[in-house]
């Protein structure tokens, strides 16, 4: 082999390292899954309730006095926002209070009437991403007074 041509090799290499070194190799990853890392409980935007942090519990409270035909939306923000699959469902512990108080998978809160002084309700919002991320601990406190 000529000298030249081994010159002209031994550039064409050298050129291509330095160009792939100043461009890169940008690799795209698809169908890329992004897992929900936190939710969190916020106010109605109805108005119908504020959500009030409880540093000492470390828990979310939301305290509203009993009326007839008492329903409202659990509203919640999801964290990344453009996550995979940003679904929830509400877990709450109903056992005490299920005939007074519904939380239907959605995350509308019914209160029925009953004899009772005021119902207190625990539980959180879970992702369905797989992720296991959750809310803070969630408190619903009805006055019937």
């Amino acid at each position: 082999m000529k000298k030249s041509v081994i010159l002209a090799i031994l550039a064409i290499y050298i050129l291509s390292i330095a160009i792939v070194g100043y461009f890169g190799m940008k690799t795209a990853v698809y169908n890329e899954i992004k897992y929900v890392t936190h939710i969190q409980l916020i106010d109605s935007k109805d108005g119908d309730y504020t959500v009030i942090y409880d540093v000492e519990d470390d828990r979310d409270n939301i305290a509203l006095q009993y009326h007839d035909g008492l329903r409202f939306q659990l509203y919640y923000e999801v964290t990344p926002i453009d996550a995979t699959n940003a679904a929830v469902t509400f877990d709450f512990e109903l056992d005490e209070y299920s005939e007074f108080i519904q939380i239907s998978p959605t995350g509308v809160v019914t209160v029925l009437p009953g004899d009772y002084e005021y119902i207190t309700v625990y539980g959180k919002i879970r992702a369905q991403d797989g992720s296991r991320a959750s809310s803070r601990t969630i408190c619903i406190f009805i006055m019937n007074w």
